[in-house]
């Protein structure tokens, strides 16, 4: 979201000018808590499951908002979320064991979404766009 927000804060209004926005995602791995499991939980026991669910709704309202905007036809906004679904017992991005899962993971996504790639592609290189390197402006990159 905050990439559109600063495209339209930044660009011309020149009537016609569109916005192609990819928003690629390191996964979801939803995974539910019962209450038999968790009815006795303390408080350090929800923190993970909490900042799990905070870290999936603020992505998931995003994807929302942003979609719902891409639909208005007179916003030129070309909106792409790609997110493949992740196994939560293999989430853990940081545990070398599941590299071989990750890689196979990555294969399958692309496999499956070969179309939405290509159309992606193709909408990039019918473009005529400045392919100059970004330019740094403090944490934040203009792209």
């Amino acid at each position: 979201m905050a990439s559109y927000v600063e495209a339209i804060t930044n660009l011309s209004p020149n009537e016609g000018t569109e916005i192609l926005l990819i928003s690629i995602g390191t996964g979801s791995a939803i995974e539910s808590v019962s209450y038999e499991t968790s009815k006795g939980w303390g408080a350090a026991n929800w923190v993970k499951p909490l900042i799990n669910a905070t870290m999936d709704g603020v992505s998931a309202t995003t994807s929302y908002m942003l979609s719902a905007i891409a639909k208005r036809e007179d916003l030129n906004l070309n909106y792409y979320r790609l997110d493949p679904k992740v196994d939560p017992k293999k989430s853990a991005m940081d545990d070398p064991s599941f590299i071989n899962y990750w890689e196979s993971l990555a294969v399958e996504f692309i496999e499956a979404n070969e179309q939405i790639l290509d159309e992606i592609a193709a909408s990039i290189n019918s473009k005529d766009l400045d392919r100059s390197p970004p330019t740094s402006r403090g944490n934040l990159l203009d792209l």
